[in-house]
């Protein structure tokens, strides 16, 4: 349900979004250096590191929001399929 979705979403911070976003578009590896760079234009800081895409697929993994599943390394599928239809639909990390 998109109310729910939409909640999901606000819920999150913006690099977790960002890494959603990624995974949504079908990146292979969220922790390539494309990936890396795709992360740093979406949310605007060009000093982004690469803890960052680490940390959010920790907590995007995690037992509390459970959102995405590891496939393979560097390599993740939504646990949601309707979810990720929605989060391929938004432009921005917003």
């Amino acid at each position: 349900d998109d109310s729910g979705h939409a909640r999901a979403w606000k819920e999150l911070g913006r690099a977790d979004r960002a890494v959603l976003l990624l995974a949504a578009r079908g990146v292979q590896d969220l922790y390539s250096a494309q990936a890396l760079d795709q992360l740093k234009a979406l949310l605007g800081d060009p000093e982004l590191t690469a803890s960052t895409p680490r940390t959010s697929i920790r907590r995007l993994t995690g037992i509390k929001l459970q959102l995405l599943a590891r496939v393979d390394h560097g390599a993740y599928r939504f646990e949601d399929p309707e979810f990720q239809a929605w989060v391929a639909g938004r432009p921005t990390v917003e």
